[in-house]
């Protein structure tokens, strides 16, 4: 029996790619403009009242007119604590045992060129400020943040913006998976402008955490693999020695309050 049921707008090609225009100009309004006029006080107030709306839109109205299923966006049911067990194991193996070596391993290669392999400094999270000067304890504290921090971004970049990107242009083959993998890590990359080293660090780590969630979507193997990468990457590579930093926007390029 044919199905003539009409899809919604927000189902269509282009309520897809709606949202990721959306999402992107209110991302880069934030950044780029109330960065600049963030003492005029009603361009802050819509930062904040924006970014929260984004946030809600994004964590669950999305889902709902999008039609999206948890699995697809990389969760699991609310009795699993929506962690997804179903692939658990081989993104596991796919992304923590494999990708993740593979970046830790490059993170180290780098300081080593670089010569910041064993002068490794607090990075952006250090305890320091609270007389904690133990560089154990910053990883710890900084690996936990970055989890957090990670599942965040994760959540735009894979669940949400990866997921729309797939609907945009559908297709299982070799092809399209590339493509759609290369797409994800230039958003992913561009989110971190003005800050060029990290923009590419960002495309390159991002576009193979999509090559990796195309196949295998898991929100729980990416975020540790992302926290592991930003300590690490922030200890080692972004490092006041060499003068680069975390930070994104117009400080990128030293401009800016």
């Amino acid at each position: 029996m044919k199905n003539n049921e009409k899809k919604s707008f927000w189902q269509s090609r282009k309520g897809h790619a709606f949202d990721i225009i959306i999402v992107t100009f209110v991302y880069f309004y934030i950044i780029l403009l109330v960065a600049l006029f963030e003492h005029i006080f009603p361009l802050l107030l819509s930062a904040y009242i924006l970014g929260g709306i984004l946030l809600l839109y994004i964590l669950f109205f999305s889902q709902y007119l999008h039609k999206d299923t948890c699995a697809e966006r990389g969760f699991g049911s609310w009795k699993t604590l929506f962690i997804r067990t179903d692939n658990l194991k081989k993104s596991a193996k796919d992304v923590l045992l494999v990708l993740t070596s593979s970046m830790v391993a490059s993170i180290f290669l780098i300081a080593l060129i670089i010569g910041t392999i064993t002068t490794p400094e607090g990075g952006g999270f250090s305890l320091e400020v609270f007389g904690f000067e133990n560089i154990y304890i910053d990883f710890i504290a900084q690996f936990i943040y970055y989890i957090g921090w990670g599942l965040l971004q994760q959540v735009l970049f894979l669940s949400f913006i990866h997921v729309r990107l797939r609907k945009i242009f559908p297709g299982n083959d070799r092809r399209n998976r590339i493509f759609i993998s290369l797409f994800t890590g230039v958003i992913f990359g561009s989110y971190h402008l003005f800050n060029f080293p990290l923009v590419a660090f960002t495309f390159i780590s991002g576009t193979f955490w999509a090559w990796n969630f195309y196949e295998t979507p898991n929100m729980l193997t990416v975020s540790i693999s992302h926290g592991l990468g930003g300590t690490l990457s922030s200890m080692y590579i972004f490092v006041d020695k060499i003068g680069w930093h975390m930070t994104v926007g117009w400080p990128g390029i030293g401009l800016g309050p």
